[in-house]
């Protein structure tokens, strides 16, 4: 009887152990993270010669009705927004929602929100959502090479609803 007892609260004991324990993350998501992580920083401080290192040659994008392109364009844009002293612009990564991998290829949803700061005025906060994905390339590293982003609170306005607390 006492040998029963036993065996439940060693069971017991073990699954309370294990279950507040997080999968560790593949070495794939801790890439592709990191990669987000150096650009946040590189936009942010203004650094025009790593801008765009997130980015693969054959980009595509879509941001909205007007903002499409490829890899040139949106490096082109990217150096001249940041490169200029005003207004200012700060990208934050507020949250990974997704990484879903398939062989050589990643799909990250996530949300970013940027908050741009004029030289007269209060700054003005901006909440985005995308979706981006990611390729491997020849040298092991993970870079975009399509996303699509959207102002969630204009989505959230023309659907009547609100999504964002």
């Amino acid at each position: 009887m006492h040998f029963r007892y036993l065996a439940v609260l060693l069971g017991l004991a073990a699954s309370l152990g294990t279950a507040g324990a997080q999968p560790s993350p593949s070495p794939t998501a801790t890439a592709i993270r990191s990669a987000l992580a150096s650009w946040t920083s590189a936009f942010n401080a203004r650094d025009t010669a790593h801008v765009c290192d997130v980015f693969a040659p054959d980009l595509r994008y879509d941001a909205g009705p007007i903002l499409n392109g490829t890899y040139s364009g949106l490096c082109d844009r990217l150096r001249h927004l940041i490169s200029n002293p005003e207004p200012t612009f700060r990208y934050a990564l507020d949250r990974i929602n997704d990484i879903i991998t398939a062989g050589n290829l990643a799909v990250v949803r996530l949300d970013w929100t940027l908050t741009a700061t004029p030289a007269q005025g209060p700054p003005e906060t901006s909440h985005e959502a995308g979706m981006d994905i990611f390729r491997r390339q020849p040298d092991g590293s993970w870079k975009i090479v399509r996303f699509m982003a959207y102002n969630a609170e204009s989505q959230t306005r023309k659907q009547g609803r609100t999504v964002l607390p």
